[in-house]
Order: C-alpha cells, then sequence, then structure tokens
C-alpha cells in the first residue's frame, strides 16, 4: 500500500472514499470473503441450539436453565449492538472485528468444551458479544447481499445443530464455528497493521470525550423520533419474534405430538426455512423497483397474521403434518416480506452516511430485541401453561413437578417412551395446547407489521399530497 496513493488507482486496486484508503484488489475481496464467512456464522448461532437442547439436559441436567441456552446469545448480542457501534468509531475497524473473532472463537471454544450447563450458557453470551461487533461491522455498503447471507446462516443453524448432535456429539454444534473463525482471522490479519502509539493517546482521547457528544451516543435515540425510521424499527423487531416462536418452539411440537428425533423434526421445518429464504431474496432484489415500499410490510403482515391465527387454531396432537408444514410455510413467506429489509429502506431514506449507520445500528438492535423478548415471553408462557396443563391432565398418574418440567422439555422416558400409550397421548395433546398459545406471538407480530405498512403508505400519501399542494401553489 503506498503512502502517496496515486490521483487515479488503477483496476487492481479499490479505494474506500471515507477514508482515502487503497486496497490491492485481491485483498478487498479477501476482506469481503471474511465478512460473508462471519456474517453467516453470526446467524448460525444464533440457532444452532434450538433443537439440542434435550441432549444437553441428559449431559447436564438443570432443566431449568435450558431456555437460556438459546437466549443467552441473542440477549448478550442485544446489549451489545449499540456499543459495538461506538467502539467501531473511535477504534480501528480492522482491528475491532479481529478482536471480534477471537472473542467469538473463545466463546465457542468454552462452550464446546464445558463441564457445566452453566459454562454453556456463559460461553454463549460471550460468542452473542463477539458476535455484536461483527454484525454491525456490515455498515451499510453490500448490506442486502449480508441480510441474506445472515439470514442463511439464522436458519442452516437448527439443521446443522441437529445433524451434529444426533450424529457426532452436541459439543460440534460449536466447535464447527472454530476452523471458520481461524480463517477469518488468519486472512484479515495479513491486511491489519497495528500502531502502538495509540495506546499511549487513548486516555487523552477518553478524558476529552467525557462529556457526551450527541453524534457519539451510544443509542441515537433521536432517530427515533421519524416517522419514516420508527416503522422500520417496529417491524424489525417484529421479525425477530416471529423467527424465534416458529424455528424454536415448533419443533417440539413435532417431537411431542409425532414422536420424531432432531433430524426429522429439522426435515419438517424445510417448508418453513426454503420459503423464508427464497422470499427474502426475491424481495431483496426488487426492492428498488417497488415505490411503496409499505406494501411488503403489508403483505408480509397479513400473510403471518393469517397464518400464524390459523396454525395456533388448528394445533392439536391430532392434525396432519401437510397442514402445519403449509401453514409453516406460509409463515416462512409473510417473514421473508419483512426481514431485514428495512436497511435497505432506510440506506436510501437517509442522506447522510451517518444516519445510515446508526439506522442499521438501531433495526440490527431490534431485530435481536425482538428474537430476546420472544423467547423471553414463549420462554415464561411456555412453562407456566404447561405446568397448568400437564399435571391436570396427567393427574391420574400422579407426577411430581420434575416429571412435568422434564415431560415440558422432551427429555422425560416415564412420559414419552413409557409403556403406557394413553400417558404420551394425554401428554402429546397438553403440550400441543401449550405450543398452540405460543403461536399468537406470531400472529400478534404479524398484525403490528401490518399496521406499521399501513401507516408507511399513509405517510407516504401525505408527503405526496404535500408535495403537490405546494406545486399547485408555486
Amino acid at each position: 500500500m503506498s503512502s502517496h496513493p496515486p490521483s487515479s488507482p488503477p483496476s487492481s486496486v479499490v479505494r474506500f472514499p471515507s477514508s482515502q484508503r487503497i486496497l490491492e484488489n485481491w485483498k478487498w475481496k479477501g476482506t469481503i470473503l471474511t465478512i460473508y464467512m462471519t456474517c453467516i456464522i453470526n446467524g448460525f448461532d444464533v440457532s444452532n441450539v434450538a433443537n439440542i437442547q434435550p441432549q444437553l439436559y441428559v449431559a447436564f441436567g438443570h432443566i431449568e436453565y435450558l431456555p437460556w441456552i438459546g437466549l443467552s446469545y441473542s440477549l448478550a448480542n442485544f446489549a451489545t449492538l449499540s456499543f459495538a457501534g461506538r467502539i467501531l468509531d473511535i477504534f480501528d475497524i480492522r482491528h475491532i472485528y479481529l478482536a471480534s473473532i477471537v472473542v467469538f472463537a473463545a466463546g465457542a471454544a468454552l462452550a464446546g468444551s464445558a463441564k457445566t450447563i452453566s459454562a454453556i450458557i456463559a460461553g454463549r453470551a460471550v460468542m452473542g458479544i463477539g458476535g455484536s461487533i461483527c454484525q454491525n461491522c456490515q455498515g451499510p455498503f453490500l448490506y442486502g447481499l449480508l441480510s441474506s447471507l445472515w439470514a442463511v446462516g439464522l436458519v442452516v443453524g437448527g439443521p446443522v445443530g441437529s445433524a451434529l448432535a444426533e450424529k457426532v456429539t452436541w459439543r460440534w454444534a460449536f466447535y464447527i464455528n472454530l476452523p471458520f473463525l481461524g480463517f477469518a482471522f488468519h486472512h484479515g490479519s495479513h491486511n491489519c497493521s497495528l500502531c502502538y502509539c495509540g495506546y499511549f493517546f487513548w486516555p487523552h482521547r477518553l478524558n476529552t470525550s467525557f462529556k457526551s457528544v450527541p453524534d457519539l451516543r451510544v443509542i441515537p435515540i433521536e432517530l427515533m423520533g421519524r416517522r419514516n425510521i420508527l416503522p422500520l424499527w417496529i417491524v424489525s423487531g417484529c421479525a425477530g419474534a416471529t423467527y424465534a416462536v416458529t424455528l424454536y418452539y415448533l419443533p417440539l411440537f413435532y417431537a411431542f405430538s409425532k414422536g420424531h428425533g432432531a433430524l426429522q423434526q429439522t426435515i419438517r421445518m424445510l417448508p418453513f426455512i426454503l420459503t423464508f429464504i427464497v422470499t427474502v431474496l426475491i424481495v431483496g432484489a426488487f426492492l428498488s423497483k417497488i415505490k411503496q415500499y409499505g406494501v411488503i410490510y403489508v403483505v408480509g403482515g397479513a400473510t403471518t397474521l393469517a397464518s400464524g391465527t390459523a396454525l395456533a387454531i388448528i394445533l392439536d396432537s391430532e392434525v396432519s403434518e401437510s397442514k402445519v408444514m403449509g401453514l409453516t410455510a406460509l409463515i416462512g413467506i409473510g417473514l421473508g416480506f419483512q426481514f431485514q429489509h428495512g436497511n435497505a429502506i432506510s440506506n436510501t431514506i437517509n442522506k447522510t452516511l451517518r444516519d445510515r449507520v446508526d439506522s442499521a445500528a438501531l433495526l440490527n438492535m431490534s431485530l435481536m430485541g425482538g428474537i430476546s423478548t420472544a423467547l423471553i415471553m414463549a420462554g415464561a408462557i411456555y412453562e407456566n401453561r404447561g405446568m397448568a396443563l400437564l399435571p391436570s391432565t396427567l393427574e391420574a398418574f400422579h407426577y411430581d413437578d420434575k416429571t412435568i418440567r422434564e415431560a415440558l422439555a422432551g427429555v422425560s422416558p416415564t412420559v414419552w417412551e413409557g409403556a403406557e400409550t394413553n400417558i404420551t397421548a394425554y401428554g402429546a395433546d397438553a403440550t400441543a395446547q401449550t405450543i398452540s398459545s405460543l403461536l399468537y406471538i406470531i400472529s400478534s407480530s404479524g398484525a403490528l407489521c401490518l399496521f406499521c405498512g399501513a401507516l408507511i403508505l399513509w405517510d407516504m400519501k401525505l408527503k405526496r399530497g404535500y408535495r403537490e399542494n405546494a406545486v399547485a401553489t408555486v
């Protein structure tokens, strides 16, 4: 890299307007590949434990901690996303990105080698912290493709985690990250040059930056007051909630009511996964041609509301799998209309790079916040309603609370693998009712998305009317 770049760089180099740095073409492509890889891994680790929690209970016990295995990653990610954005403003993005890969890998190694369930939760939380920086590094550039790659990682996490847990060991659901992270770190470190002088000047920078600076707030709350940003923020959270409930709790229905193992559960989730990915890609490809972008949220919200409500109504232990898979496919289509398209839209409606980056950070926070909030709500409803239904359903068999909790987690051989078919049938019916109540979270998210889409269309109509009146007045 030359210290005095030419005014017209050759085709083998790429210029960054914001920093006036030039990268050789192969380094630029390698950097993009590294970002793609970490983007997929980030999405993968949101969902890779969705179907392996029974194996973790068998290994460690402590059924009361099982919800935290899935929640710890998304909650830590949500809690640190805003800080990650400001860290990237202050320090060199290359160094921070490499540090985040190290943190992520350390968390994966801790979770994979854990001797207790608490260590797994801690490792997942560390991974969430490292993943928050990787996610924020996406920034506004190449966001459509990066969002799709993140979605791919998100939906393949469950299938890959299930396959590894069933065929090898659950530990490889975490260890699988390490070789890819090692490659990303090795390649990224070639482009990283360290200036140790910064360590001496950093305390001075910290002292002069002690007071709040509006442009460098951790959470750019001023954007929330804009009518064209707030609906996008709400929709992003709705998409996260729909995803979380569908991918974490519908596999339990297939396990309890139909008796399927982890891989069979994953196969039956493919209609949701495939329609979701295809819809995200199609909508992303045509989004620039859609002038009234509120339409995609109206369509997505209406589809999610209708299919989620229908599934909640019909779900019981006797319903056919084809009906459930068909409705989950519709949920996948509705989710594909909502998922992360707000990032591309905000890049269009925001005029400055600062607002684009801040909007992307807010929308990412909303997505992870929606996932975290939905998992907290669903976990509480699932346990409380399940603990109310199962004992009354299985009252004649006099099970204690521990057995009931194990049945809710799918790890009770007494209920699910016992010789008495009546016990299994009663248990399946009670858990199906419990899961059906969770699906109203999907319906509510769809209704809120539909409302936000209608607000966007109404706001755009008002602005168009104001412009026409202004032209007529002139």
